[in-house]
């Protein structure tokens, strides 16, 4: 879940950078997108899946991502743990 915080310090970054203001913009979805993939991988499939679905979520207008993006991460992680444990082996 710490990827993901980085993931959404990146988006902030990304959108204060080209628009000098607090916005949901896609160019700072790609930007967490893209560094949660590749950090991700290290909790294996279940964690690019996570990775995936944080990029959505922080992407909703009207939600606080600062708690959607690690309860769908939780849950993403924690369901694979389970479920899948096949999908939490590291990929590098």
């Amino acid at each position: 879940m710490l990827f993901m915080a980085y993931g959404d310090v990146i988006s902030g970054i990304i959108r204060n950078l080209k628009y000098n203001k607090r916005t949901k913009a896609w160019e700072g979805t790609a930007g967490m997108f893209v560094l949660c993939i590749i950090m991700d991988a290290k909790m294996g499939v279940a964690g690019i899946l996570a990775g995936i679905a944080c990029s959505f979520v922080e992407r909703i207008e009207n939600m606080d991502d600062n708690i959607t993006v690690p309860a769908v991460s939780l849950s993403v992680l924690l369901g694979a743990y389970y479920y899948f444990p096949s999908f939490t082996g590291s990929l590098y």
